[in-house]
C-alpha cells in the first residue's frame, strides 16, 4: 500500500524543555578540557533533537498502551527472539523473528501487514515500511545549557569513588520545531496517534538519557493540522475519486479502508469511517485534493476524539 497515498495528516509541531534534557551526541570540541564529556547532539554547531529519538520516543509509548491490552497481536518485542505467537504480553516474541522464520523468498508486503502486530504496522519493522514519520526538531530560539557533575558510589564504603567524577551537558531551556506526518492510516491508527500526542501535550512523556533521574520532560503543541485526501474531489455533498469512484459522504472522516481498492488485500475494513464533528467541513484545493485545516485547540481535540472511539471500536472487536 506504500506506493499509494490515499490519505495524509501532517501536523506542525513545537516542542519545549520543560525539565533538563541529554540527547547524547558526538564530542564536537575536540579534547577541550573546559567541555563536558558528555555532550547535546549537535549538527553544525546547533543543537537540535534527532528525529530518530522522538520517533522512538513514539514508538516505546504505543508499545506501552498496545501491550496494557495483551497479547503479542498488539505489540510484539522488536528486540525479540520467538517466532511462536503466543497470548502472553508478547515480551519475547517477535515480528522480526517471525518473518525471518519465514525464510526465502520473503513473503509478499500484503501477508507482512496482515501478520504483524499492530505497532508494526504503524511504525513498521524490518520487513515493512513505516507510516510515521518525524523530521530532526531544530530550535525557534535560544537553547540554553548547562553543564552538570555526577559522581560513582562505593556501594560499600557509602563515599564518593576517587576519580569517578564526570561532566554531562543538558539543555535547560529551549523550543523545538518539527513536522510529523502520517500516510495511508487507518481510523484506528489515528486514534491511537491521538491518545499518544495527548500523553504529549500534557508532558508525560521523557526524552533522552537520564530519565529515571528526572531529565527528559518535554511538552508539545501542534501549531497546524492538516488531514487531506489527495486523490478525492468533492461533488456536491459526496467524496469521490478522481476517476469518478464514490466514496461516502463529505461529512465523514476516512481512513485508508474506505479508500483504497487494496483494503481487502490488507484485511482492513471497508466501514474504516465516522461521522465528522458537525461544525467541521471538508475544502477542495486544485493542487491538494480535499483537505480538512483545522486552526485550534477545540477542533483538533473534536476530531482526535473520533479517531480514538474508532480505535476502542477495533479493540473491543478485537478481544
Amino acid at each position: 500500500m506504500h506506493n499509494q497515498l490515499v490519505n495524509e495528516l501532517r501536523l506542525d509541531l513545537t516542542i519545549s524543555v520543560v525539565q533538563p534534557l541529554l540527547i547524547r551526541g558526538q564530542n564536537e570540541f575536540g579534547s577541550d578540557p573546559t567541555r563536558p564529556e558528555i555532550q547535546c547532539v549537535r549538527t553544525g554547531g546547533v543543537v537540535y533533537l534527532p528525529g530518530t529519538s522522538l520517533r522512538g520516543m513514539l514508538r516505546q509509548h504505543v508499545e506501552r498502551i498496545n501491550r496494557t491490552l495483551e497479547g503479542a497481536v498488539w505489540s510484539c518485542n522488536p528486540l525479540g527472539d520467538r517466532s511462536e505467537r503466543n497470548t502472553g504480553d508478547g515480551t519475547r516474541y517477535s515480528c522480526n523473528a517471525f518473518f525471518k522464520s519465514k525464510g526465502t523468498p520473503v513473503p509478499p508486503a500484503t501477508e507482512i501487514y496482515r501478520e504483524s502486530c499492530t505497532t508494526c504496522r504503524l511504525f513498521g519493522n524490518r520487513y515493512l515500511a513505516s507510516r510515521i514519520s518525524i523530521a530532526d526538531a531544530y530550535p525557534n530560539a535560544e537553547v540554553i545549557t548547562e553543564n552538570r557533575h555526577t559522581v560513582a558510589i562505593d556501594r560499600v564504603l557509602g563515599e564518593a569513588i576517587p576519580a569517578s567524577k564526570s561532566a554531562f551537558e543538558v539543555i535547560m531551556a529551549g523550543s523545538f520545531e518539527t513536522v510529523l506526518t502520517l500516510k495511508n492510516f487507518t481510523l484506528g491508527q489515528f486514534g491511537l496517534l491521538a491518545i499518544v500526542l495527548r500523553d504529549l501535550q500534557t508532558g508525560q512523556l521523557r526524552l533522552g538519557a537520564g530519565r529515571s533521574r528526572g531529565l527528559g520532560q518535554i511538552k508539545a503543541d501542534v501549531t497546524h493540522f492538516s488531514l487531506r485526501y489527495p486523490a478525492c474531489r468533492l461533488h456536491g455533498d459526496q467524496l469521490e475519486l478522481l476517476n469518478g469512484r464514490r466514496i461516502g459522504c463529505a461529512d465523514q472522516l476516512y481512513g485508508a479502508g474506505a479508500l483504497s481498492p487494496l483494503a481487502k488485500d490488507y484485511f482492513l475494513s471497508p466501514d474504516d469511517r465516522t461521522p465528522l464533528p458537525e461544525h467541521l467541513h471538508y475544502t477542495e484545493d486544485i493542487w491538494r485534493g480535499v483537505e480538512l485545516i483545522l486552526q485550534n485547540d477545540i477542533d483538533q481535540t473534536a476530531l482526535w476524539r473520533c479517531g480514538v472511539e474508532r480505535w476502542r471500536m477495533e479493540v473491543a472487536n478485537e478481544k
